[in-house]
């Protein structure tokens, strides 16, 4: 107990000479009785400063020092509360002492603009002690505190919440009055307008349809019915922020590798959104396009330039898929879209020695983006050849075929015939697509996985025979139905009449003569033809062949 009335008189004095008032009249009483608590009546905010400052009704006292009970205060502490160093918040310490004859007091460390300021205050008294003097306390008062207002915006609602912690310290709440809302969009003294008023025990206020990209500045007052008290809270300033949206957001190039697609990207850095998706599509615009729809992968990141879709499976990568990348706000709505940007897909197919590639057309997405309308795709073919069974590390280089505006391309590949039958090669393919401006600029790039088709083994076989002519066209007798084969082979042909029925069977070609030796009537016939090879493998061919006897 002495070690606190010493920490007191050592404070009491330093207060004084800092604030330069004149010293108290001290009381004389030899009894050691404290002194009565003020009465705390408020603390308030000036908003427009952040001035703290507090107001109380004197201690109860005998003036003529007669009733021990009531010593003449000598001073008054005031307490703020702070926070020690684990995180209490509920601790009041000794900040200044003023003269007994003070009813105010300004808080020169406070802004209540910053923080929430809570107080207490205590009575200081002098007694004389065997002609010692020292100090006795009173019992701090119950602590009050500011209105504290805060607020949070929801952009996806356009809605704004307020939020405050009430006015502590008046404990009967019946006396407390409605709550006064100021608003102004400036913030400067002289702007603001009272809003509305609120109900004594609300906590919140709630402003919707609240305009984007604005300030907003408010606070709150606070009275009393049986006083004339008003307290203010802090000012609390909220710009409703919206985010910007990328300005320019664009898929650059689609590289179709063996197991995975690469899509490169660019964000524009200027956007403050920080939340984005590549979707994956199966189609274009179309009504069913919201069932494929996929999440290929999310970040966070302006500065990402590519992801890798390795998510495909071998069976899909026939199929084109199409690639986007969205912006998307906090309230998982899509702010901004690049460009819809699909894979390549090719197709080859070998008809004798012409190979037929055919593939997916570049998207033009001007759908989303407008200014792409009138935008051109030219397409350029790559070829591979090499020979069966040849090491892929040994083959050549790509040859540049041609360059094209229709998603197609014929191949003739009879060059091959001169050096190697064609059939012994692999013929693999790869399509490049570029969409160009009006200024004649790439502005997206797809390039395919590579396509390989097999040129087959040429059989040819004629369509009628006429059994009694003796003629030939291009070296083939026009009686006799036999295959034509560009490559070392063998072969069992067999004939069937309209019922089923064996006419012929053998290695040979058939003259058109029944098993007997006579002539075969005029009529369809159908044939099955059996091809067997050492280095091409085996195949069959079924049809049929018309037998006519010309008049």
């Amino acid at each position: 107990m002495n070690i606190r009335r010493h920490t007191l008189i050592a404070l009491a004095l330093i207060g004084f000479a800092l604030s330069g008032q004149a010293q108290p009249i001290f009381t004389t009483e030899t009894n050691n009785n404290p002194p009565k608590p003020p009465t705390f009546d408020y603390v308030t905010v000036d908003p427009f400063t952040g001035i703290t400052t507090l107001y109380w009704t004197g201690s109860i006292f005998d003036p003529l020092g007669i009733d021990p009970q009531l010593p003449r205060p000598a001073f008054y502490i005031i307490y703020k509360r702070n926070t020690d160093a684990i995180g209490n918040t509920d601790l009041f310490y000794a900040i200044d002492t003023v003269s007994h004859t003070v009813r105010s007091y300004t808080d020169p460390t406070a802004n209540g603009n910053e923080s929430r300021q809570m107080y207490k205050i205590a009575a200081l008294s002098q007694f004389v002690l065997s002609s010692n003097s020292t100090y006795t306390t009173s019992p701090l008062t119950i602590a009050h505190g500011t209105i504290w207002l805060t607020s949070s915006y929801d952009t996806c609602n356009a809605t704004l919440n307020l939020y405050w912690e009430p006015y502590d310290g008046w404990l009967n709440e019946e006396h407390e009055s409605f709550y006064r809302l100021y608003h102004s969009t400036s913030g400067a003294a002289g702007t603001f307008a009272q809003m509305d008023t609120v109900d004594r025990f609300a906590r919140r206020y709630t402003i919707r349809n609240i305009a984007p990209n604005t300030n907003h500045y408010f606070y709150l007052t606070s009275s009393r019915t049986d006083t004339n008290l008003v307290t203010s809270s802090n000012i609390h300033h909220i710009y409703t922020h919206q985010m910007v949206p990328p300005s320019q957001m664009t898929i650059d190039s689609i590289i179709a590798l063996d197991n995975s697609t690469e899509i490169h990207f660019k964000i524009d850095p200027g956007t403050d959104m920080r939340n984005f998706r590549v979707m994956r599509w199966e189609a274009p615009d179309t009504s069913q396009v919201i069932f494929s729809a996929t999440t290929i992968a999310e970040f966070d990141s302006t500065t990402l330039t590519h992801i890798s879709d390795a998510s495909e499976v071998v069976a899909e990568r026939m199929r084109p898929y199409y690639y986007k990348v969205d912006a998307v706000n906090s309230c998982d709505e899509v702010r901004a879209v690049s460009n819809l940007t699909n894979t390549i897909v090719p197709i080859a197919e070998a008809a004798d020695c012409n190979i037929s590639i055919r593939w997916t057309p570049l998207h033009v997405d001007s759908h989303r983006i407008p200014s792409r309308t009138g935008n051109t795709v030219r397409y350029t073919v790559y070829r591979m050849a090499y020979t069966k069974g040849a090491s892929l590390d040994a083959i050549g280089n790509w040859t540049k075929l041609g360059e094209v505006t229709s998603p197609n391309y014929s191949d003739d590949v009879s060059r091959f015939q001169y050096q190697t039958p064609a059939y012994q090669f692999t013929f693999r393919y790869y399509i490049e697509g570029r969409e160009y401006n009006a200024a004649d600029e790439v502005v997206t790039y797809s390039r395919s996985r590579s396509a390989t088709v097999d040129v087959p083994p040429v059989i040819t076989v004629p369509s009628a025979i006429a059994p009694t002519m003796t003629t030939n066209i291009n070296g083939r007798s026009r009686g006799r139905f036999e295959p034509v084969i560009n490559f070392d082979a063998e072969f069992t042909l067999t004939i069937y009449d309209r019922w089923g029925k064996v006419v012929y069977h053998g290695n040979e070609g058939w003259d058109g003569r029944m098993a007997d030796g006579t002539l075969a009537r005029e009529g369809t016939y159908i044939y099955r033809l059996e091809v067997t090879t050492q280095r091409v493998g085996n195949f069959t061919k079924r049809g049929s062949v018309s037998v006519v006897y010309p008049a």
